[in-house]
């Protein structure tokens, strides 16, 4: 098996220390510096797609009627206000603007791109932490996973985009929703999007999560930096845990403590 991007960057985002992290705060990718290591639980996403309906793009649990919202997900991406978002571009040269970020020939980049996927591997082994590598690395582990498990081409667009200080954040739940949308259709069994940041979210609704007190300097830092309880359990298991949440258990707003 193929190993994901997630885990072939993690020993590479290690190298960072808090300062490399802060120098990165521009990119408004931040507080995945306290996800990053979270465990996807494939039991527990699976069972919520039990529960969601793709004809209006909402949770059913009982009665109530529930889908992530792009203030959500901008919370926990640690984003500030809800700025210009990011947008599909099309008709621009991807190997030329990687070549120019980076520093490369453009023979070089666009062999760091052949057949329409960046080659993470040979980017981490070839750059240090930092501005558009980490950027392209990073969208491409956590918020726009692929079902084949590459890196689209199209990331050097957006990345370049989010240097612009642009919003990512409804292209994410965008691709998130959509990729809900496969896995219940039972087209993939790969939650393409964010699972990261979707399973945050059921474990927020579902109150799933301890909170710890809000950082007075960093308003979102007191929710992304919550310890995650260990849940252990199979699909049928997690069936009957989201099957008992009701008006009074489901967490309404954002658990920010």
């Amino acid at each position: 098996m193929a190993i994901s991007i997630s885990a072939l960057i993690r020993p590479w985002l290690d190298e960072l220390d808090g300062m490399g992290w802060l120098n990165f705060r521009n990119h408004r990718l931040y507080s995945l510096r306290y996800v990053r290591d979270v465990t996807i639980s494939p039991e527990l996403l699976q069972a919520a797609v039990q529960f969601w309906d793709p004809e209006v793009h909402v949770f059913r649990f009982g009665f109530h009627e529930l889908c992530p919202t792009m203030e959500e997900f901008h919370a926990y991406l640690g984003g500030f206000d809800l700025d210009i978002p990011v947008v599909p571009v099309y008709g621009i040269g991807y190997a030329e603007i990687l070549s120019r970020k980076l520093g490369l020939s453009n023979n070089a980049a666009r062999s760091m791109m052949e057949g329409g996927v960046i080659n993470i591997a040979r980017l981490i082994s070839q750059f240090r932490p930092e501005g558009f590598a980490l950027c392209l690395s990073i969208l491409a582990a956590f918020l726009f996973v692929r079902a084949d498990g590459q890196a689209n081409s199209a990331l050097v667009g957006v990345a370049m985009q989010i240097e612009e200080r642009k919003d990512v954040t409804p292209m994410v739940l965008a691709e998130t929703l959509i990729g809900l949308d496969g896995v219940q259709a039972g087209q993939t069994n790969v939650f393409e999007g964010s699972a990261l940041l979707l399973q945050t979210w059921i474990c927020d609704k579902a109150n799933l999560l301890e909170a710890v007190p809000r950082n007075s300097i960093h308003e979102t830092q007191g929710f992304v930096q919550r310890d995650f309880q260990e849940f252990h359990g199979n699909i049928q298991g997690w069936v009957q845990v989201l099957s008992r949440l009701t008006e009074e258990t489901i967490s309404w707003r954002l658990s920010l403590a």
